[in-house]
């Protein structure tokens, strides 16, 4: 993958970037319209102490705060926790009647496989799949790893997102800004990309137009993504924890989220983030990587 060169000063992003982006976004024609589905992958198979039963009492921040963004930038946002909705799938989402339009699935190491499994599942449904968007821990430091699925090698994200909501919200507003009248998001994607008009969007990994020697795809890397001075910009969390999926083991969604009445039954605690990164950027560890 290519890695371009940070130049001196843009590490961060504009202060009020995430608020310009969001009412931008928002503002487009028929953003409300497009069906979004974000999914928290999880493998049963790695449930262990000291997280064991604690972790089906707590939605996963990264799941809570990419829902919160989407939903903030006027898409019909749900969040699917696989601990509380194992068995829904891509393919059989509906929002309001409609397919989904776009997929995000964030996953740790651990959980990569059903993160596979995901993506695997949507490009079941031929040209009428989703956008698909790849993200959380797995996907900051393996991107690769979202390319090159199935037993051909020819399923893949469409873009993995090695930062946070910053990186999401940059990529959807380039993409809404260049989407024809009742495009779907996946076409007005490809087009973007075809036309190189997503390279200075930093923290994005993804298939180049351009071939290897061999006739094989490249991956482009546009580099480490821009940080927020401010946290307090980032959507809150307590938006997202209204538009959870409701415990189930159906392959579709529900009708509507987990009431706000009746969250409390279902979540006993709740993640917040406090900081980012860390100014030692120690050689052993690889969060320096993440954020510098």
């Amino acid at each position: 993958m290519e890695l371009p060169v940070r130049t001196k000063g843009d590490e961060f992003a504009p202060p009020g970037r995430i608020a310009e982006l969001l009412g931008r976004i928002a503002a487009r024609t028929g953003v409300g319209e497009i069906p979004v589905a974000c999914f928290y992958a999880m493998d049963f198979r790695t449930r262990m102490l000291p997280f064991l039963f604690y972790d089906s009492r707590m939605i996963p921040g990264g799941l809570v705060a990419i829902t919160a963004a989407f939903h903030l930038a006027g898409f019909k946002a749900r969040g699917v926790f696989q601990m509380f909705s194992p068995n829904v799938r891509p393919s059989k989402c509906r929002i309001d009647g409609k397919p989904v339009q776009i997929l995000t699935t964030t996953a740790m190491q651990i959980n990569s496989a059903p993160s596979f499994e995901l993506i695997q599942d949507a490009w079941s449904m031929g040209e009428d799949r989703p956008l698909i968007l790849a993200g959380g821990p797995k996907a900051v430091y393996e991107p690769d790893h979202y390319f090159g699925l199935g037993p051909d090698g020819n399923i893949h994200a469409d873009a993995v997102a090695t930062g946070e909501e910053l990186v999401l919200l940059e990529l959807l507003d380039r993409v809404t800004a260049h989407r024809g009248r009742n495009e779907t998001m996946r076409r007005a994607f490809q087009r973007c990309r075809d036309q190189r008009l997503l390279e200075d969007i930093p923290g994005l990994v993804y298939m180049s137009r351009d071939r290897d020697t061999g006739g094989r795809p490249i991956l482009h890397n546009t580099g480490v993504q821009r940080l927020l001075r401010d946290l307090d910009e980032l959507p809150h969390p307590r938006v997202g924890l209204t538009l959870i999926e409701p415990k189930h083991r159906r392959e579709t969604l529900s009708p509507q989220p987990i009431p706000q009445d009746k969250l409390h039954k279902n979540v006993q605690a709740i993640s917040i983030v406090t900081t980012h990164g860390c100014r030692l950027g120690c050689p052993f560890c690889g969060i320096s990587a993440y954020t510098l």
